[in-house]
């Protein structure tokens, strides 16, 4: 998975593999233009964007499964049926990690709503030129839309919606928790919504999410390293990060 990336984003350095204690005179660590749940860096996210979308196809959704991973730590209770409600309304169920990357990303681009769990398959859209005519809809775990979520929307400039539909939504869960989602809800939703087409009803909008987009100041977790930089260094930093 790792290479099929670096390939998309035409990273071709050799790689060295050190099988014995190797010390070297010098050692660069670059500076993240990406740390999960604190920020996305624009400069980064455009390095990153270096896949055409392809063309958007009219009426084609398709909805990322999880039924394929069951007894996987993030999965819903009942797989099987959520897939059926959502293949009844016109939606291709999906499963993405039996594709490869490529195959991943035309397919996301060239669909009209994408509909996935909060999670790392909606990560991929950070390797797209532009995805902005893609609807996507998240259906909300531990995160509910904030986090790298929300930076990835925001950075991206994505249509994209985060949906609070679990049984008890006011249950914090961990990544690792059995999803209860509330399969009356999301027929309500797909029904009010056209399939998702249509997201003017005002009926919907308590199960919006409105994540923060909070980003934490990088340089203050540098700063507690052993290894600090120089004042040059920082100067450099706060420049390219705007923090």
């Amino acid at each position: 998975m790792q290479k099929s990336i670096l390939d998309v984003v035409e990273i071709k350095n050799k790689s060295i593999f050190l099988k014995q204690p190797t010390e070297f005179k010098k050692v660069i660590f670059p500076l993240p233009g990406l740390s999960v749940g604190d920020f996305v860096l624009k400069d980064h996210a455009k390095f990153l964007g270096n896949v055409k979308s392809s063309k958007i196809i009219h009426n084609k959704k398709i909805y990322m499964s999880r039924s394929l991973l069951q007894g996987e730590r993030g999965a819903f209770v009942d797989e099987e049926k959520i897939d059926s409600l959502f293949q009844e309304y016109g939606f291709l169920i999906y499963h993405p990690q039996i594709h490869s990357l490529s195959e991943q990303l035309e397919t996301i681009s060239s669909s009209e709503i994408v509909v996935g769990v909060e999670g790392s398959a909606l990560h991929s859209v950070l390797l797209l030129e532009n995805a902005s005519d893609t609807k996507f809809i998240a259906i909300g775990r531990h995160r509910m839309g904030s986090g790298i979520f929300e930076h990835i929307r925001k950075v991206k400039n994505l249509n994209y919606r985060t949906l609070n539909i679990l049984n008890d939504p006011s249950k914090c869960l961990s990544a690792k928790d059995m999803l209860p989602l509330d399969l009356n809800i999301l027929k309500s939703l797909l029904q009010k919504t056209n399939g998702f087409k249509d997201f003017i009803n005002g009926d919907i909008n308590e199960f919006i999410c409105k994540p923060k987009h909070e980003e934490n100041f990088y340089l203050q977790k540098i700063l507690r390293f052993r290894a600090r930089p120089t004042l040059a260094e920082i100067t450099v930093m706060r420049a390219i990060t705007g923090f």
